[in-house]
């Protein structure tokens, strides 16, 4: 039997994270042809109702983020991670990611993910101290 080569733990993490953003890659991609799909329906509809409206001058919004167990979900799960780690404190950002993997929630930049730790997280937070 041979042995196998050892590989460099520096590489390995590299095809990890490869690996990692090539599923992110695929499943925004299957979110993407999902959308255009819709953006066509609606836009064939328009053409055909209202024939005057131009959908590509439409103000775009950006679309909620719904939380998988509907309204209240984010709430009873930092209730289920506070009391798992009681009596330990547990800083905002560490309830935020473990939040958002629990949620499988993923930011474009670390920007866009502090914004919604600031939004959602504390705002959550201090709606459960009351």
């Amino acid at each position: 039997m041979g042995r196998r080569k050892r590989t460099d733990p520096y590489l390995k993490g590299l095809l990890n994270t490869r690996a990692a953003a090539a599923g992110r890659v695929e499943q925004l991609q299957s979110k993407l042809a999902e959308a255009l799909k819709d953006l066509e329906a609606c836009d064939a509809v328009i053409a055909r109702d209202s024939p005057t409206v131009e959908p590509g001058d439409l103000k775009v919004l950006k679309a909620p983020r719904a939380l998988p167990g509907g309204r209240g979900a984010l709430s009873a799960a930092i209730l289920e991670i506070l009391k798992a780690k009681a009596p330990h404190p547990v800083s905002t950002r560490q309830m935020a990611l473990t939040l958002q993997a629990g949620f499988g929630f993923e930011f474009g930049c670390t920007s866009e993910a502090m914004e919604w730790m600031d939004n959602s997280v504390r705002s959550a937070l201090k709606r459960l101290t009351r």
